[in-house]
């Protein structure tokens, strides 16, 4: 199975205020899809795992590392998140791409998978001027489904026969 999707966000543990979480867990998605965009599709492999999720904060009771039906959730428990609200974006979007890529490492590591996948998508990103280009958080909530539905819109499409 080939490594295809990822995610990072507070845990359940990191008892933020709503607000914060929201905003933590948002900031995250750009690099994160930067670092899917580095690394090649259907090349990449982690041993059975298609899905990554890098749950940041304290793991409570949970295992630090559980995985199933081809999942993986893996907890990064020292985060100082009253410091990483204070960082400028370019700095959040580095302080997440490096949690991003060290927990991507502890699972090829544990998993026996070539790190060097991993090595080359964080050099590229890296070697983007940051910070990264990001999607207006309007639309990112859109995306998600977390607009009430009277704010939602989708973007029409010209009906035949009309130009756009």
């Amino acid at each position: 199975m080939y490594f295809r999707d990822l995610a990072v966000y507070a845990s359940d543990d990191a008892h933020l205020p709503d607000k914060l979480e929201l905003q933590f867990n948002l900031s995250t998605h750009t690099p994160v899809e930067a670092y899917l965009a580095a690394l090649p599709r259907r090349q990449v492999v982690l041993g059975d795992l298609a899905k990554v999720n890098v749950a940041v904060g304290p793991r409570g009771g949970s295992l630090p590392y559980w995985d199933c039906l081809n999942v993986a959730i893996i907890y990064w428990p020292r985060f100082d998140f009253s410091r990483y609200i204070e960082l400028s974006r370019a700095q959040q979007q580095l302080r997440i791409l490096a949690v991003l890529h060290k927990a991507l490492l502890n699972i090829a590591r544990r998993t026996g998978s070539d790190c060097s996948w991993y090595d080359a998508a964080y050099e590229a990103v890296r070697g983007q001027p940051f910070p990264l280009p990001e999607i207006e958080e309007q639309e990112l909530l859109r995306r998600c489904g977390l607009l009430p539905r009277k704010q939602r819109r989708r973007r029409r499409l010209p009906s035949k026969g009309t130009r756009p």
